[in-house]
């Protein structure tokens, strides 16, 4: 009998010294429930052998989004109601879902979640956005902790590890050109580099650019790593609003061979008027007035203001200024200071106002400010 103990005794050591396998090719599965599974409460299917609550998604490149999805069946005797769905970080995204005659009933954002009736099952689906892992080419861990109400099972924790690949970097990592000047255009610049120090992966040429902009790859050296600038540049005339677009690289792999790689730069920005009115709406509370300012986005343009008056009931009592900031001989300017004061404090009711502001540069509306005056 000893001696039986004894071999039972080292089956055990051994087979908890066994280390999971990493990669998504070896790992295990098991149909339906594990031996010495919990069968009370929320129990896993089909899941790894050794670790149920765990899924490895192995080498992932940067940009993709891998899903795996936990199968999940409430073997208690009364409904379970998930109360919560909390990730250890903003990458980690997951959601639970259950399949109803037919139908996919997908769990809701806020608490409670879903409820899943006795016998049946649920999928805990769990994605990553590589797009929004901090650090890259090193191990990450992925952890999803689920809260529900069954007495059996009320906390469960699953994990998913990955490590995202990505050879380059951009800094910054989108090209954001914020207030784009409609008649003018805008210039930005990124500088990219190998992710890992004395990488032999190269970036070769621009493969296609999306968007309505123009871009170069220009290759310089700084100490002994390659760096690429990338100047992106917005198109003129262009209609007014938001524009998005990216640059599409072609890049070796990572032992500096062929073509066969890509990496992407997100662009986006906002397309104004070249000289614009902040704020848009002028609100004057107190009797010392509010200010505005008009900026020229441009760099370089200069104008002079040629007249300001305020239109509306009540507009006499209201004293309008326009002041030029660091004029030229000529009175021009980048920039005016626009103030707005009542002559003898907040009037006893309410005005509503318009400042109309004409320029010297041709071919441009007049400014126009809304000022809403409150009543004292």
């Amino acid at each position: 009998m000893m001696r039986g103990l004894a071999c039972l005794l080292l089956g055990l050591i051994s087979s908890c010294g066994e280390k999971p396998a990493s990669g998504s090719s070896q790992q295990q599965t098991a149909v339906g429930l594990l031996p010495g599974q919990n069968t009370k409460g929320l129990v896993v299917l089909d899941a790894r052998a050794d670790r149920p609550f765990y899924w490895d998604f192995d080498r992932v490149p940067y940009g993709e989004r891998p899903v795996h999805v936990f199968r999940l069946r409430n073997t208690d005797s009364k409904p379970v109601t998930i109360l919560d769905l909390q990730a250890n970080c903003g990458c980690t995204q997951p959601r639970i879902m259950m399949d109803v005659q037919g139908e996919t009933i997908v769990g809701r954002s806020r608490s409670p979640i879903l409820t899943i009736p006795p016998g049946a099952e649920a999928q805990l689906e769990i994605a990553v956005d590589t797009r929004l892992v901090e650090k890259m080419n090193i191990d990450k861990l992925g952890v999803v902790r689920l809260r529900c109400d069954s007495e059996n099972t009320p906390f469960l924790a699953f994990e998913v590890h990955l490590v995202v690949e990505r050879l380059f970097r951009s800094v910054p990592a989108e090209v954001n050109l914020g207030e784009i000047p409609r008649t003018t255009g805008k210039d930005r610049r990124a500088d990219l580099s190998t992710e890992l120090a004395r990488s032999p992966a190269r970036l070769v040429r621009i493969e296609s650019i999306e968007g309505p902009f123009r871009a170069t790859l220009d290759a310089t050296q700084v100490g002994e790593e390659p760096v690429w600038i990338l100047l992106v540049s917005a198109l003129p005339d262009l209609p007014l609003g938001p524009v998005r677009g990216k640059v599409r690289l072609i890049t070796t792999d990572n032992a500096g061979v062929g073509e066969a790689g890509r990496f992407e730069v997100p662009i986006r920005g906002d397309v104004v008027e070249p000289i614009l009115l902040r704020p848009s709406l002028l609100v004057v509370s107190s009797g010392s007035g509010a200010s505005a300012r008009i900026e020229c986005l441009p760099p370089g343009m200069r104008v002079s203001h040629i007249s300001s008056f305020l239109e509306g009931e009540g507009a006499e009592t209201v004293e309008l200024s326009i002041t030029p900031d660091s004029p030229d001989a000529e009175g021009r300017a980048s920039a005016f200071l626009v103030e707005v004061r009542p002559r003898q404090g907040l009037p006893t009711q309410a005005l509503a106002l318009r400042a109309r502001i004409r320029l010297s540069e041709s071919g441009f509306e007049d400014l126009q400010l809304p000022i809403s005056i409150q009543a004292r």
